[in-house]
């Protein structure tokens, strides 16, 4: 007997009545629906379209579960519409609390435009704002957010990162990269646990209970929203150490399976790199698996932090930052080799 058969659906790409049945976990049969064997469960597809199951190979789960309770951006294009998105979100908040949005795009506020701190002040100025770009390489803040982070008038940032500045000497509230990024993002609510992970960091400080509580419910949001979209692999490219601990945590209530990739990067102490490196051994435990690391070596053309040869367009001196050096990049992924380890770059 078949645990389970899907009935009623339409094979891709031509819309055929086809029939699906699973055992112990594995598909087992598939045909015409009129042929369908009998099974424990049954479900009707309802004409809908039946399909394998997705594999996305880049995302990061943490953040992603953080933005599912942000403001989303991604179909804000003009200023008016902006300005009434950040406002509306606003009046749903506690009083003063940070309003964190993702998905911006560079061009929100209209074609050629680029948002600064005054955009977001005209929208929102009585409380810190924070506002992740589409593809989280950049962010702006506004006045409120970066007199909180200290940063209005600009603060050093590691190679590959930038606080921008403007003519008059102060922040114009963008940031590029995740270092300059997490200056403010430790501001908000998660404090930046969610993503020290992505510059091959651990968060600040340590944890609590409730935190780590919170965090893991976060991870499991993520997951379910992935599984409700038909992904049920997925591979996590900002792996940490307090990632790590979390997701083996949670491992046998992982929806889907989840690859964690530890985050190398060139500045690591040796002590470091060996921890990670020695955590992506550790073996598969329900749907997690380690077995990996990840070098992150260049940004975006957006932020002109992306490596390119030949320089940029009116900038042929200006090459982009490349954030892990050639011999550098030889020694992890020659330690990783040898550990046994798939190299993601």
């Amino acid at each position: 007997m078949n645990d389970l058969v899907i009935r009623n659906a339409r094979s891709f790409p031509d819309g055929s009545p086809v029939a699906l049945a699973v055992a112990d976990g594995l598909i087992a049969w598939i045909g015409p629906d009129a042929d369908a064997p009998q099974a424990t469960q049954v479900i009707d597809a309802a004409g809908a379209t039946l399909l394998p199951a997705f594999t996305e190979s880049h995302v990061h789960l943490f953040l992603g579960g953080t933005a599912l309770g942000q403001l989303n951006l991604a179909h804000v294009t003009t200023r008016e519409g902006f300005n009434a998105a950040l406002r509306s979100f606003a009046d749903t908040l506690p009083p003063g609390a940070c309003l964190c949005a993702y998905a911006a795009n560079y061009e929100m506020l209209g074609p050629g435009s680029r948002p600064d701190r005054h955009a977001l002040d005209a929208a929102v100025a009585d409380r810190p704002v924070f506002i992740t770009s589409t593809d989280y390489h950049a962010a702006w803040a506004n006045t409120a957010a970066l007199r909180l982070a200290g940063i209005l008038q600009g603060t050093d940032t590691p190679p590959g990162s930038e606080v921008v500045m403007g003519p008059d000497g102060q922040a114009t509230g963008e940031l590029r990269e995740g270092a300059a990024m997490e200056l403010v993002r430790c501001h908000t609510p998660t404090g930046g646990r969610d993503s020290t992970g992505m510059i091959g960091q651990e968060p600040p400080g340590s944890p609590s209970d409730a935190q780590r509580d919170h965090d893991k419910a976060t991870i499991l949001r993520a997951c379910h929203e992935l599984a409700r979209h038909g992904i049920t692999s997925a591979v996590n490219m900002d792996g940490n150490l307090y990632q790590a601990d979390l997701f083996a945590e949670i491992a046998d209530d992982l929806p889907i399976r989840v690859k964690l990739p530890m985050n190398l990067t060139e500045d690591q102490p040796p002590e470091r790199v060996a921890a990670l490196i020695a955590r992506a051994q550790t073996p598969p435990r329900g749907n997690l698996e380690f077995g990996m690391i990840k070098m992150f070596m260049d940004g975006v053309f957006d932020t002109w932090t992306a490596h390119v040869v030949g320089g940029y367009p009116g900038q042929p001196g200006n090459d982009g930052p490349r954030l892990i050096s050639a011999p550098g990049f030889a020694r992890l992924a020659t330690m990783a080799d040898a550990a046994g380890l798939q190299i993601a770059v």
